[in-house]
């Protein structure tokens, strides 16, 4: 399954992963208890970084261009 978050499609296991992470799981704990790589759980919070990246440089772009000196 897929979800749309902040404008991004994150599928539910890289969302899964993220919501274990900020709860304060470690790489190990994550890899151990999802029965994953570390790579895969480093995969997965890099794929959650970057839609959020993206979505912070959409909303900068979006405030350049409502925000503009008047004449």
């Amino acid at each position: 399954k897929v979800v749309r978050t902040r404008g991004e499609l994150l599928n539910t296991s890289v969302l899964e992963t993220l919501r274990m992470f900020r709860e304060g799981s470690d790489l190990d704990a994550l890899a151990r208890m999802r029965s994953l790589a570390i790579s895969t759980i480093v995969g997965h919070l890099c794929s959650a970084c970057l839609s959020f990246v993206k979505q912070e440089i959409r909303r900068k772009e979006l405030s350049q261009v409502l925000v503009w000196d008047r004449p």
